[in-house]
């Protein structure tokens, strides 16, 4: 197999670097020619995403978050139309697919391993009008769960799964969900973490909690908003700040509730340093069914004790050094007891386990896997 990957992300390449962006980095370091093809969109578009797509994608209006592109990288983007419509598949096929098709093969990528992130029709088109050597989704969302989704989403999934040569998980329930169906090629692949860059924000073991901090994409479908407002009105004498793009309407801010824009990366830990809590309220729904947060070890490299909220079973394994709260109520008890629950073994932990799920040993996994299912191939 030659040295050619090419992803089909989910997400746009100056979206809040994940699991995307990172994979293809490492190849990128590993001597691989990567072909990156920004998010294809899988929901419906309503009229702010028109908004954003003709201010900032064309007009190139309001984009002030940018990730660093490596100089070797090949990006293409395509304004697919969401999968949602018959019509909007049509259009796909017979116009926008030809475009991307007609960009790869400029790009001189003849054979190359593919990782797929959205199993979409438009996916399974792309994926027929093009030679692979390996096939891998990445299979990081209960998509079922999303509202506005396709409605065949489960057997366009079926599909994608049934042709790839591996299926990669990160959350428990989503590594069940596919091992059920596909036993023979279904691994888990845990999120990483540069620790290097997240230990930064360490400034010693926490002894009063004054400021909560979230990082990540602000959305009122995936966050429990009102239990931390309700928690924020009741304890004017704490601060919580939300670092990351806002996708929801927000209404009734508490004064004491700061939303703060994203930055890259390697500049989020002098956000953090003074934030004495982490905190991951999702709520629970079939959306974050699927969720271990990609922050999950980010939080642990800080040190900080996390409170997480709506997706106990996919971080049962972290339970004795993190804290799990399903309501308001549950969030203020715990917010008195804090103080007397952290302790240094706790804080070492934390920063040992991150340490251990660095994205080094991710890659390594990864690339042990593709080998594995290579030799099987021959």
């Amino acid at each position: 197999m030659q040295k050619e990957v090419l992803i089909l992300s989910s997400i746009d390449w100056n979206f809040l670097w994940q699991r995307h962006q990172t994979l293809a980095s490492f190849f990128l370091n590993s001597g691989w020619k990567v072909v990156f093809v920004e998010g294809t969109r899988i929901t419906d578009l309503r009229l702010k995403d028109i908004y954003r797509i003709i201010s900032k994608k064309i007009l190139g209006f309001g984009s002030g978050y940018r990730n660093p592109v490596p100089d070797k990288l090949i990006k293409f983007k395509v304004q697919f139309l969401p999968p949602t419509y018959r019509l909007f598949r049509k259009i796909n096929r017979k116009y926008l697919i030809p475009i991307l098709l007609n960009k790869i093969k400029k790009a001189k990528i003849k054979n190359p391993l593919v990782i797929a992130y959205l199993p979409t029709d438009t996916t399974l088109n792309i994926l027929k009008n093009i030679n692979y050597s390996f096939l891998i989704y990445d299979c990081v969302v209960n998509f079922p769960g999303i509202e506005g989704a396709p409605q065949d989403i489960k057997d366009t999934e079926r599909e994608l799964a049934l042709i790839s040569d591996l299926i990669i998980t990160d959350s428990d329930f989503l590594y069940k969900k596919m091992l059920n169906f596909f036993p023979e090629k279904t691994y888990q692949i845990l999120p990483g973490v540069h620790f290097d860059i997240f230990s930064k924000a360490d400034n010693g073991r926490v002894k009063r909690i004054k400021t909560l901090c979230f990082f990540g994409g602000i959305n009122s479908n995936r966050l429990d908003l009102d239990m931390i407002f309700s928690v924020a009105k009741k304890r004017e004498d704490l601060e919580f700040v939300f670092i990351g793009p806002i996708k929801s309407e927000l209404k009734d801010i508490p004064k004491n509730v700061t939303f703060k824009p994203p930055v890259r990366i390697n500049v989020l830990p002098e956000k953090l340093i003074n934030c004495d809590c982490i905190i991951l309220p999702y709520k629970n729904n079939e959306w974050t069914k699927g969720v271990i947060p990609s922050k999950i070890f980010e939080s642990f490299a800080t040190g900080k004790p996390v409170i997480v909220s709506g997706i106990e079973e996919n971080i049962s394994r972290f339970k004795d050094v993190l804290y799990t709260v399903s309501s308001s109520e549950e969030f203020l008890k715990l917010l008195e007891k804090i103080p007397e629950l952290e302790t240094e073994e706790k804080y070492i932990k934390r920063k040992k386990l991150a340490i251990e799920n660095s994205w080094e040993k991710r890659f390594d996994q990864l690339m042990n896997l593709i080998e594995k299912k290579l030799e099987q191939k021959e």
